[in-house]
């Protein structure tokens, strides 16, 4: 297991599943204005009560986006 095999595995596992690909920017900022326009649309029309835009609206402080984890199996 040096550093290099591990790359290279990882890399193989992205290639053969393609259910991962690499941002070139953080999109973050975007999706969250995005939702906070839509929830804002929805209570407007009265689409959504009160409680229910009050609990889907995202926080800035605790919000992130999903990060992939690749550890190596460590049980061999």
């Amino acid at each position: 297991g040096s550093a290099v095999e591990f790359e290279q595995k990882a890399t193989k596992f992205f290639s053969d599943t393609n259910a991962f690909i690499e941002l070139s920017c953080n999109p973050f900022n975007e999706i969250l204005d995005k939702v906070i326009q839509l929830l804002n649309a929805l209570r407007g029309k009265d689409l959504i009560r009160k409680w229910q835009y009050e609990q889907m609206m995202p926080d800035r402080t605790t919000c992130e986006l999903a990060h992939l984890y690749f550890n190596p199996k460590t049980h061999k």
